[in-house]
């Protein structure tokens, strides 16, 4: 695992979804600290969700094509 994988990944899905889930949850007229907490558990979720695929899929060698690492 490289340290871009180990450190701007994980980081950049975690904002995307942070972003993408608090805006949501502000539409849908949620108060503020309710929609804070809602951003937060699901960019966790999703950050260690896609972490552990890239784990599960270099332990088994098999080669991720959504957290492929290598620039092709």
């Amino acid at each position: 695992m490289t340290s871009t994988f180990g450190s701007v990944r994980p980081l950049t899905v975690f904002i995307v979804i942070f972003i993408t889930s608090k805006t949501v949850s502000f539409f849908k007229g949620h108060e503020s600290d309710e929609s804070l907490a809602f951003a937060l558990l699901w960019s966790f979720v999703a950050m260690f969700t896609f972490m552990a695929a890239k784990l599960y899929h270099t332990k088994k060698g098999r080669n991720c094509k959504s957290c492929n690492d290598n620039a092709e």
